[in-house]
């Protein structure tokens, strides 16, 4: 239902979060394949999966290959997650065939190096120029400037940390006038 708001809404895709089943509990390897093809199936739009270490867990590089193969409308996973390793993983099983992001700036250039396509941050609401230049000078082959603007965006990520993260991000953006 979700899916067809977003759709009417006039939007490409959506993104589709891991299952949290609430108070700690871990889902099984079937539980979580199952829940994304009972969405996947009837998704009206293209979906961008999400592995996020908020709910306690990430979803196995094979699981997520196996659902690649089976749906075309994945176009992308959005990793959070610390752990490198598990990075590479996912980059080397699907990373030919959709769009991989890191979620949070301090991956970033280390996920373009990876072959991931991106990063996720709330900075990009406070710097978005700052933010696709970045990406920019990366895909352009400037990596100095690449680094000096990443730079730039991790030293912004502190500041916004200093001051309550997301919650100080918002409240940026909202002595800005900003939504």
């Amino acid at each position: 239902e979700l899916g067809a708001v977003v759709a009417d809404a006039g939007l490409d895709s959506m993104q589709v979060y891991s299952l949290d089943t609430g108070h700690g509990r871990m889902p099984r390897a079937d539980e979580l394949e199952t829940y994304f093809c009972d969405i996947l199936d009837d998704l009206p739009i293209k979906a961008v999966l999400s592995t996020h270490q908020s709910v306690g867990y990430w979803l196995q590089v094979d699981a997520l290959r196996r659902l690649v193969d089976r749906y075309d409308n994945i176009i992308g996973i959005n990793v959070t997650n610390p752990d490198i390793a598990y990075l590479i993983r996912v980059i080397d099983a699907v990373g030919d065939r959709i769009e991989i992001h890191v979620g949070g700036a301090m991956q970033g250039l280390t996920a373009l190096a990876l072959g991931a396509n991106g990063f996720l941050t709330s900075e990009a609401n406070l710097a978005p120029k700052l933010t696709q230049s970045v990406i920019d000078r990366w895909s352009a082959g400037d990596l100095h400037g690449a680094a000096d603007a990443f730079a730039r965006v991790l030293r912004l990520y502190a500041a916004m940390a200093a001051v309550g993260g997301v919650s100080g991000t918002k409240a940026a953006l909202n002595q800005l006038g900003l939504p």
